[in-house]
């Protein structure tokens, strides 16, 4: 090797040239370098910032979860709950208000004509009318209530509170929305119509409520449509699609 070499040319006293000697002192270099011995991984500093590391990742991905378990139960137009949300809580909140015995009503709110909407004033428009109910009823309910967006213009509302007060509240609700709609310039007959029905003590059949609610809302339409005499207050929910 040239280096040891040079080395032992030093060793008999032969003198070196600059040149060579940058080169060997470049090369004691690297072999002082080369001699470390590797870092041990298994001292206590290596594994507190390792554990420190892996904690900070924990952290993020449990908050990217969240994060992704909020989006996935949120209805994005509205900002309120939606049905998976429901599906996925309301039996923990009926064992909940069975534990306490406090009374909880399911509220089914519909938008009437809310096609014609679309149709006569673009969806822009349809959209803003949607994000205005789930606003006015979350202004009518208790924070311990729940507003979801059932879909396009259904909308279910659970309140602690008998089905009586439940029925008081929705009255306001008619009305309030009746004045705030003034001077939107929208097609004639739009309103909202609402369905009430209180879970029995012994918890019951939730699919039973939905569909008691349901019936009510489709009741209070007809009642509201109707004209004076008619006896279409008994149909229920169409088994085909159809717009309100």
């Amino acid at each position: 090797m040239e280096y040891a070499g040079w080395s032992e040319s030093c060793k008999k006293g032969g003198m070196l040239r600059p040149t060579q000697q940058k080169r060997v002192a470049t090369a004691s270099r690297r072999s002082h370098r080369s001699a470390r011995p590797p870092r041990d991984s298994s001292s206590p500093d290596t594994i507190e910032k390792l554990t420190a590391e892996l904690e900070r990742y924990k952290r993020r991905l449990e908050s990217s979860q969240c994060e992704f378990q909020r989006v996935a139960m949120t209805d994005p137009l509205t900002g309120c709950h939606n049905r998976r949300f429901f599906d996925q809580f309301l039996d923990r909140e009926v064992q909940r208000h069975a534990r306490y015995n406090i009374p909880l009503t399911l509220v089914f709110v519909d938008v009437d004509r809310f096609k014609s909407v679309n149709d006569d004033m673009g969806h822009a428009m349809g959209d803003r009318l949607v994000q205005h109910v789930v606003s006015l009823l979350q202004r009518h309910v208790r924070g311990s209530d729940y507003v979801f967006r059932w879909g396009g213009d259904e909308f279910v509302a659970l309140m602690s509170c008998t089905e009586r007060d439940a029925a008081s509240k929705s009255a306001q609700l008619k009305a309030g929305f009746a004045v705030s709609v003034q001077g939107w310039a929208l097609p004639p007959g739009l309103g909202l119509s609402v369905g009430c029905a209180e879970l029995g003590h012994a918890a019951g059949n939730i699919e039973a409520l939905l569909e008691e609610a349901d019936a009510r809302m489709y009741a209070d339409k007809h009642r509201r449509q109707a004209p004076v005499g008619s006896h279409l207050m008994t149909e229920t929910r169409p088994q085909a699609a159809a717009t309100a």
